[in-house]
């Protein structure tokens, strides 16, 4: 979960459809026009147009590229529409069919290699709404600064830059683990120091809602609801906290958990424990 978290799962959204390699090409720009830049597909069973439908069909190991940026699927399906000024063509949502990956090979931290892949069974980007949305039972997000599973759908909300996890959704970061039913990441295109470039795209802050539970070593902290920054790698839960030890429980209003060295505190006004004698944490 990093600069790539959005660069790759993510560039996919601004592309246009300009060309289309195997046999014809075809122009199917997006409908907001954000972006000109072309987005290559290919298939080894070749790409099929179906005029009455509004579609292009690539099938057989489809895959569509655009810079550093590739989507993999078994099927590939592009829904277009006539422009209202008959200009041309413009694509409305594009679905993903099949062992679908997204793999985005981009620079990370002092210039190097940051490779972040996205996985899933079925994938759909909705053009108006800016939305990708994946779904399936083998869904990951794999980056160099953490990773991000989630049982019932993964999504990327381009115009709010929001990423959300949904359904038994966990972020980790080695062997430390941030659970809930909800993970909504937002991302940043923090300054470069000494410039007045935007540095890469990277997660600033994800907010966990129902059921969060931390595990680290020892111990399992559980809340109503909590916030994790990545750079920091510090997790704060809040709302009927509750810290388990072996057999020992302590009961307070917040925790702050650092994922990295497992460390936890529990701060606020109302702190209670129930301590088991014989037993450390």
């Amino acid at each position: 979960m990093t600069n790539s978290l959005t660069a790759g799962f993510l560039s996919i959204f601004f592309w246009f459809l300009n060309s289309v390699a195997i046999a014809q090409s075809v122009n199917i720009p997006l409908t907001d026009g954000s972006n000109g830049s072309p987005l290559v597909i290919e298939a080894d069973e070749g790409l099929e147009w179906i005029p009455k439908e509004g579609k292009y069909i690539a099938r057989g190991n489809a895959r569509a590229s655009r810079g550093t940026v590739n989507l993999r699927a078994d099927e590939l399906i592009a829904h277009y529409r006539d422009t209202k000024d008959g200009s041309g063509q413009e694509m409305v949502r594009l679905d993903a069919k099949g062992r679908v990956k997204i793999i985005s090979n981009n620079k990370g931290e002092k210039d190097r290699k940051a490779k972040t892949t996205v996985t899933g069974d079925v994938a759909v980007y909705h053009v108006k709404q800016s939305v990708f949305v994946l779904r399936g039972k083998r869904l990951k997000l794999v980056s160099p600064q953490g990773t991000l599973t989630a049982k019932d759908s993964l999504e990327y909300w381009d115009k709010n830059q929001i990423a959300v996890a949904r359904g038994n959704a966990v972020v980790s970061q080695g062997k430390q683990r941030l659970h809930a039913d909800i993970l909504t990441a937002y991302i940043s295109e923090p300054q470069v120091e000494g410039t007045r470039k935007k540095g890469a795209q990277r997660v600033s802050r994800v907010d966990a809602f129902g059921n969060v539970h931390v595990s680290v070593p020892n111990a399992i902290i559980r809340g109503d609801k909590g916030e994790y920054y990545p750079d920091k790698s510090v997790a704060t839960l809040s709302g009927n906290v509750k810290i388990t030890s072996n057999k020992n429980q302590l009961n307070g209003d917040v925790a702050r958990v650092n994922l990295k060295t497992g460390i936890y505190r529990l701060v606020g006004k109302r702190v209670k424990g129930l301590i088991t004698p014989g037993r450390t944490r």
